[in-house]
């Protein structure tokens, strides 16, 4: 079954997510991921899905998460958001019908380690009982800016940053968390070969503002002018990552 090769990248997985946190300041010195698929607008078909949501708050020892915990509190998501659905799947007999991914609610460089979340995810053919830890959810069709890189997530920040500047530059704006599906993976090094992950972040065309409108002054107004005023709406702020 599919479901019991997933188990074998379980802990390859863990640590494998680390580019949010780590990478945010880290030197662009060593590795870098290559990008195998540019940055481009795509509509991923609707899927049913077998979900984990965790919270490191949930796994954090004694004391809470410090916020220097970066690594353990997202190691902690990793292990119990795949294990449960992984172990969700064995238990119903069910084969995956895609490659694990993994959703990222909070941006590690603004959010403290005991407020992180996320959800694991493993697509499945039909619907099914849910468990006390694990959901069954369709997830709807949704049009997203994808990027899809070669190597160690680790090494995956220009890859962040070209599905950013995509965005920006094109005028989207987000509106839903990002995702890392995990297409292959590899050993648990830096430039480690093997590794694909494809970055699929939800998002839409930013509306465009209306025309600007005019009005002209009443007639016994000593200017005798015509006056134009702003009819500029306000655009939508740019959403941060939310991962």
């Amino acid at each position: 079954m599919k479901t019991f090769g997933l188990a074998a990248c379980l802990f390859t997985l863990c640590f494998g997510s680390l580019v949010f946190a780590e990478d945010a300041a880290a030197p662009t010195d060593g590795p870098v991921a290559k990008i195998a698929k540019a940055p481009a607008v795509e509509t991923k078909s609707a899927m049913m899905v077998a979900s984990a949501f965790v919270k490191a708050a949930d796994f954090a020892p004694e004391g809470g998460w410090k916020d220097t915990d970066f690594e353990a509190a997202i190691n902690s998501m990793v292990m119990a958001g795949s294990t449960r659905v992984m172990e969700y799947l064995g238990a119903k007999g069910l084969e995956s019908t895609g490659p694990m991914f993994a959703v990222w609610y909070e941006d590690p460089t603004t959010t403290k380690p005991g407020d992180w979340t996320s959800k694991w995810c493993i697509p499945i053919a039909a619907d099914n009982e849910p468990t006390a830890l694990v959901s069954v959810e369709k997830m709807p069709e949704m049009q997203a800016i994808t990027c899809t890189y070669e190597g160690h997530p680790q090494t995956a920040m220009p890859a962040w940053q070209e599905i950013q500047k995509y965005a920006e530059t094109n005028g989207y704006m987000w509106t839903g968390a990002p995702m890392e599906v995990y297409h292959t993976v590899g050993e648990q090094k830096p430039d480690a070969p093997g590794w694909k992950v494809e970055i699929v972040w939800p998002a839409m065309k930013k509306e465009a503002p209306p025309p600007k409108k005019s009005t002209k002054l009443s007639p016994v107004c000593p200017s005798k002018l015509r006056i134009s005023f702003g009819g500029r709406a306000e655009r939508p702020e740019h959403i941060a990552p939310a991962f």
